[in-house]
């Protein structure tokens, strides 16, 4: 029984060692920021690694939402964060790089009262629809005028 166990453990074993470390589902994942506080009239910066085992990344969409986490409620007259959305560019066909973001103040600010608390929330589509888990930044704290 123990030979078993030991057989079955070595199978699973050197079959985890042979996976593919690239899926067909586009992975992403959150590199480096180009800082954690934007100042006045500042853009962010988010760099973004991703792999695809296809690389048809390439002419994707990137869907990304600004989530504030903020406890006292925006002004009425204020509009909430959109999630937005974008075609990513035509590059060589990939299974791994860095793609940039940036983000300009004016889509990240809101309150003239407070600075903004947000964290950032970003899906990748593949060209062939296949959707990458979500990421979420660290908390981003956006400067009021």
């Amino acid at each position: 029984m123990k030979l078993f166990f030991l057989v079955a453990a070595a199978v699973v074993l050197l079959s985890a060692c042979g996976k593919d470390p690239f899926q067909t589902v586009p992975q992403i994942k959150i590199k480096s920021l180009s800082s954690t506080v934007v100042p006045l009239n500042s853009n962010l910066q988010i760099n973004l690694g991703f792999t695809d085992k296809e690389g048809d990344i390439s002419e994707g969409r990137l869907i990304y939402q600004p989530i504030r986490l903020n406890k006292r409620p925006l002004q009425a007259d204020i509009p909430p964060y959109n999630i937005d959305s974008t075609t990513l560019p035509v590059f060589p066909k990939e299974i791994e790089g860095t793609m940039q973001v940036t983000l300009l103040y004016n889509n990240l600010h809101r309150s003239d009262l407070e600075n903004d608390t947000i964290n950032i929330k970003f899906v990748v589509y593949d060209k062939a629809g296949h959707k990458s888990d979500t990421v979420t930044t660290d908390k981003i704290v956006v400067l009021k005028n």
